[in-house]
């Protein structure tokens, strides 16, 4: 899942990225970057990454968290570090933008509903997200600015 994450393209984030798409509403890990650059259509390469985030139910919910976070300073962790240290400084034009990349894991999330392969596809999820750490550092020596962990 790894070589699947890092080779997708940026897209432009905005709110409901996933919406009517099948990946919306399952676990999955998703890329961030923020740039005043076009970047939409190009390849993910570890040093444009800002963020890497990941989601235990619906992958949609949790971007909507992060769009609805840097713009009000709620919701999402990583948002709140945005909006406190970037969001409020004055930006020199040309305006930066957010771009996003996502690998969704098709299982069942509901405890009710999900079987021993579903949860086991969940701590897939956790892997993929620390793996895309690793190998971030690596190739750059660093972790995402926006990465708390």
């Amino acid at each position: 899942m790894k070589k699947q994450l890092f080779a997708k393209r940026w897209s432009p984030f905005e709110r409901d990225f996933l919406k009517g798409d099948k990946e919306e509403q399952f676990p999955g890990v998703y890329l961030l970057a923020y740039s005043d650059q076009p970047m939409a259509d190009k390849p993910v390469k570890p040093d444009d990454i800002f963020y890497v985030g990941s989601s235990c139910t619906g992958l949609n919910a949790r971007l909507n968290q992060f769009h609805d976070g840097i713009r009000r300073y709620c919701c999402h962790s990583a948002a709140m570090r945005f909006y406190k240290r970037w969001r409020r400084r004055s930006r020199p034009r040309p305006r930066q933008l957010f771009y996003v990349a996502v690998v969704a894991v098709p299982c069942e999330t509901r405890k009710e509903l999900r079987t021993e392969k579903d949860i086991r596809k969940m701590g897939r999820v956790a892997e993929l997200e620390y793996a895309a750490l690793a190998h971030i550092k690596k190739h750059t020596g660093f972790e995402p600015l926006l990465n708390k962990k």
